[in-house]
């Protein structure tokens, strides 16, 4: 039986590793507190509550892809063709990838929201489903390795 080793991790892997690292800890206290909060009240208290959460989840979101972004413009510079042609490559798709989700989040919120179509509550189907979404596709993020 061979053993077979892990190859070191390439510049580029460690850069990124450490640059998701100190986002993902910065930010995890702020965002477990957030998904722990629950919006109570009248249906204007609720849409307040979660349209709070909803800036502040989208601002979480926002400030990982545009470190995600400016680690991969770093490597783009690299005088390593390899680094370079991947991390343009990489830069690419993730772009890519973030705006069909949008498309596909709006699309899909305001799907759910139609189970009460015209209803008060329509407002708030919406904005809970762009908060839960916005929170799946930060941990996506934070999940995902190149």
């Amino acid at each position: 039986m061979t053993s077979r080793s892990t190859p070191p991790l390439s510049r580029f892997s460690f850069i990124f590793l450490s640059i998701l690292t100190s986002i993902a800890l910065g930010h995890a206290a702020p965002a477990q507190a957030q998904d722990n909060e629950s919006c109570e009240g009248s249906t204007v208290e609720m849409h307040e509550c979660i349209s709070t959460q909803l800036t502040i989840a989208d601002a979480e979101l926002n400030k990982f892809y545009a470190a995600l972004r400016a680690g991969l413009k770093v490597e783009m510079k690299s005088s390593d063709l390899i680094l370079r042609e991947s991390a343009t490559e990489i830069d690419r798709r993730l772009v890519a990838a973030q705006r069909a989700w949008i498309v596909f989040r709006d699309a899909d919120c305001s799907l759910q929201g139609a189970d009460m179509l015209g209803g008060s509550g329509e407002g708030l189907l919406i904005h809970g489903c762009l908060l839960d979404k916005s929170r799946s596709r930060l941990r996506e993020l934070k999940d995902f390795s190149f």
